[in-house]
């Protein structure tokens, strides 16, 4: 059984676990980076859970349409006129894919988009995903 909520400052060694299993290192953002955008807006970072082992995570927050995202950036503020939701990293351990973890994670950042009158979103695919 899969559970999904907010993380916590304290998830984040977590985070960079389950990232480490997900990318190739020059990929990999640090802790800076991941508890830069839980400050900045904690609502779109969701974790699922198998138990007590986070097994996926997703980080968004609102942006602007056709603005990227630097990787490893930690931006704060966020844009006064976003217009989209940006989902800047979703990761699922390798032995959790295939279980609809994705669409749940997305579920819970997507809902809370569509209530600030986002209808965009915006992401960069990595790794040929």
């Amino acid at each position: 059984m899969i559970e999904i909520r907010q993380l916590e400052r304290s998830h984040i060694p977590a985070v960079l676990r389950v990232q480490g299993e997900c990318y190739r290192p020059e990929l990999i953002e640090s802790s800076d980076c991941f508890l830069a955008k839980l400050a900045v807006y904690p609502a779109g970072c969701t974790g699922a859970w198998s138990g007590n082992l986070l097994v996926a995570y997703l980080f968004g927050h609102p942006w602007r349409k056709g603005q990227l995202v630097d990787l490893g950036s930690e931006f704060s503020p966020l844009p006064a006129n976003a217009d989209c939701m940006y989902l800047h990293d979703l990761a699922v351990m390798p032995a959790f894919r295939g279980q609809s973890i994705p669409r749940q994670l997305l579920g819970a950042v997507i809902g809370d988009a569509l209530k600030m009158g986002l209808n965009h979103f915006a992401l960069v695919a990595v790794q040929h995903s």
